[in-house]
């Protein structure tokens, strides 16, 4: 089944669950005019065409959908002699050709190909709370990807937003967001000589304070450190 630019742009998010499960449900409900609907055995191959840099959003784990980009339009000698080979039984030898070539080891849950433009159209459709916790967790913010106090990062956050151009969340959704991949406790922390605190942080796998140093002394270190790198960040 061939689509032309098939979703609108009101449309791409709402219809994504229809688009998914034509690719692979089992089952393709038919309605016709005047006649009840019914289930048929999905067989079909789906090839979607779009002039759209982003003809539909695409999640960073989506195993449906191989992406390629055309960098030119073919020129006219070469259209000339596609146009010869449609009418000369070329589709029917690209389809035998098709059905003769070894597959090797692909089988019904290979992943597609990573390509530049699918890679190109998963970062597009990125919400920006994961554009912003990408940035942090690889190094490319100001702040170090180390523990912190959730209201600490969401104020990096906003500012980030500030400077991109995106519409920030809620504190609380952004906290709850980042709570399911992040550990996140309450602890006690000490700055210096200042009394103890207590505060709710995010703490990185693999982060841990160093032998011989009370955590909440580690922590405010971290507290610290991180405060330090905001400010000069905005008084830079």
């Amino acid at each position: 089944a061939v689509f032309e630019e098939v979703l609108s742009r009101t449309e791409k998010h709402n219809q994504m669950g229809t688009i998914k499960h034509m690719i692979t449900g089992a089952t393709q409900r038919i309605e016709q005019k005047f006649v009840s609907g019914w289930e048929e055995a999905n067989h079909m191959n789906g090839v979607f065409l779009s002039n759209e840099i982003q003809p539909f959003p695409l999640e960073p784990s989506d195993r449906r959908f191989l992406v390629v980009w055309p960098k030119k339009t073919l020129d006219e000698p070469l259209q000339a002699l596609v146009s010869r080979e449609l009418d000369q039984g070329g589709p029917e030898a690209f389809y035998q050709y098709l059905l003769d070539y070894p597959l090797g080891d692909f089988n019904p849950h290979s992943k597609p190909l990573e390509t530049d433009a699918r890679q190109r159209i998963i970062e597009f459709s990125l919400p920006n709370f994961e554009v912003f916790f990408n940035e942090w967790k690889s190094g490319e913010l100001d702040v170090p990807f180390s523990p912190c106090l959730t209201r600490a990062l969401y104020h990096v956050y906003q500012n980030w937003c500030r400077k991109t151009g995106n519409r920030p969340l809620s504190e609380t959704k952004l906290i709850t967001i980042y709570a399911s991949r992040i550990f996140k406790v309450r602890k006690f922390y000490r700055l210096g000589a200042a009394p103890q605190k207590l505060g709710t942080f995010f703490i990185p796998d693999g982060c841990q304070a160093p032998e011989k140093v009370y955590e909440m002394d580690w922590l405010g270190d971290c507290v610290g450190e991180f405060r330090l790198r905001w400010e000069n960040n905005e008084e830079s």
